[in-house]
């Protein structure tokens, strides 16, 4: 058998026929029975970098026709039914730096979801999220990583400070020492930046005592992990 290295070696892409000609399917494509009947939820996102939220007001959007259900912030703090959402890298990045489902007094970025209409269809909940009245105090952003660092601008003034995480890499003021020649320069790199063909989505119910969710990712088994965290389930009891 002859093995093939991808290095250097011009791989053609299997997937794109689908995508390019309309047979690909995406979450709104599914004919699963199990979803027959399902509600539909869309959110309600911040057109603001950072701003404080002075009003929230969902009373005309929960009268709206086919809405089941309008929540807050403060309907899933009152809940109880969810877990304080992990950080991204639990263990290293502290817990107060965790995003938190819906926003609460804060907007840290632009489509830092608010509010989420559940409705019995697709246009029924995006017409409803017209109808949510929000109102913002700006205030000033941080869209400059290295105008973050010097924290003159605070997302999280409870942490006191825009920094994450620091890894150290061995790096002392000693390494370059005997060095003929140092050179030193700012690199920047753009932006990565996907463009997938469909936005977030996903599709999930509950059946015979297991979570079954359809979901758009690369990582099945690390969505599969964090809903069994979130719902406090049994990896066993969920399927993505």
């Amino acid at each position: 058998m002859n093995y093939m290295s991808v290095m250097g070696t011009r791989v053609q892409r299997r997937e794109d026929p689908l995508f390019l000609t309309g047979g690909a399917r995406y979450t709104a494509d599914l004919q699963e029975p199990l979803l027959e009947g399902a509600l539909h939820a869309h959110f309600v996102r911040s057109t603001i970098a950072h701003a404080r939220i002075t009003e929230l007001d969902v009373s005309e959007a929960l009268a709206a026709p086919g809405v089941v259900a309008v929540f807050t912030a403060a309907d899933v703090a009152e809940s109880g039914d969810l877990s304080a959402p992990p950080p991204a890298i639990p263990g290293m990045i502290p817990d107060i730096l965790a995003r938190p489902w819906l926003a609460t007094d804060v907007v840290r970025y632009v489509g830092e979801a608010i509010a989420v209409i559940v409705a019995e269809s697709a246009v029924a909940a995006e017409d409803a999220s017209e109808l949510v009245i929000v109102d913002f105090d700006p205030l000033d952003a941080v869209v400059d990583p290295v105008f973050a660092a010097t924290d003159q601008v605070l997302l999280h003034p409870e942490h006191g400070s825009n920094t994450a995480l620091e890894v150290p890499f061995g790096f002392t003021e000693e390494l370059f020492d005997g060095c003929e020649v140092v050179v030193t320069r700012d690199i920047v790199n753009q932006r990565v930046a996907v463009a997938p063909l469909e936005p977030r989505g996903v599709a999930v119910v509950w059946h015979e005592g297991r979570l079954i969710a359809w979901v758009s990712t690369q990582a099945p088994h690390s969505v599969k992990g964090k809903l069994a965290g979130v719902y406090e389930l049994e990896p066993q009891q969920v399927h993505v």
